[in-house]
């Protein structure tokens, strides 16, 4: 098979030639036999590139570093830093049901939302890290948007407070975790602006709580959860801590050279 670059050099001597022909159809057909040449050519050389072990370890690397810079810009903290899909160790049918909608949901997250409530430390916000790594989400406390929204209504603020709700519905993907931790009316009030306006606009929002499935519908209230209804999943988790696995001890050593 020729290459390329033949390929295409012999297309614009054939160009050269369309006003000296007699028969167009026979000049279309050739041409279109040509670019079909074009078309192989580009295509197998674009196989041996997927296949050249080099390539695919470089096109790996430059994925594992794109979803590493996604968790250090996600706002979820240090301690998540680390995490990928590996990271949750599913044993339960409830965790594996869990993990397995989480993949669902990273694989295309557009116009989804996800409900992750139930007991506390059952790796519900583990979870929100890894949608973090794979979907590049912003992870946002619930306290910390209520912070800024009160400081947006400031005299020193740069943003007004509805400004400040037009960007957190732009973002892309968003997980509010917290969720119902302080219960206020304000909480409800700015949660409702912000997911009505994400549901309008069809952005993907990870909802994190710690309230049971039944309290949390009804603490954000009628017209959100009728919003939801289409288009989203609500996992509860109600087995035991999710941490207790990892917690330990520290073994409670001095370093005497701290003291010299």
């Amino acid at each position: 098979m020729r290459s390329i670059e033949e390929i295409k050099k012999a297309i614009e001597e054939h160009y050269d030639k369309m006003e000296s022909v007699d028969d167009l159809n026979i000049w279309n057909e050739s041409l279109n036999q040509l670019n079909d040449e074009l078309k192989m050519a580009e295509k197998l050389q674009e196989e041996e590139k997927n296949s050249d072990p080099k390539i695919i370890a470089e096109k790996k690397k430059e994925k594992e570093n794109r979803e590493i810079k996604n968790l250090a810009e996600s706002g979820i903290g240090n301690r998540y830093l680390q995490v990928d899909i590996h990271s949750y160790i599913a044993e339960t049918e409830e965790q594996k049901t869990a993990i397995e909608i989480i993949k669902q949901f990273i694989t295309n997250p557009i116009d989804k939302n996800l409900w992750l409530v139930g007991v506390a430390g059952t790796g519900k916000t583990l979870l929100g890290a890894i949608i973090c790594r794979y979907c590049g989400a912003k992870y946002y406390k619930s306290y910390q948007i209520k912070d800024e929204l009160e400081y947006a209504r400031s005299f020193n603020a740069k943003k007004k407070p509805t400004e400040l709700i037009n960007d957190y519905a732009d973002i892309s993907v968003m997980i509010i975790d917290e969720v119902g931790r302080y219960r206020s009316p304000a909480e409800q009030e700015y949660l409702f602006r912000i997911l009505n306006e994400r549901y309008e606009m069809k952005k993907p929002t990870v909802l994190i709580s710690n309230m049971e499935k039944k309290e949390f519908g009804e603490y954000l209230g009628a017209p959100v959860v009728d919003r939801f209804r289409e288009g989203c999943k609500c996992l509860e988790f109600k087995g035991e801590s999710y941490r207790a696995r990892e917690r330990n001890e520290w073994d409670g050593k001095i370093n005497e050279k701290i003291f010299d």
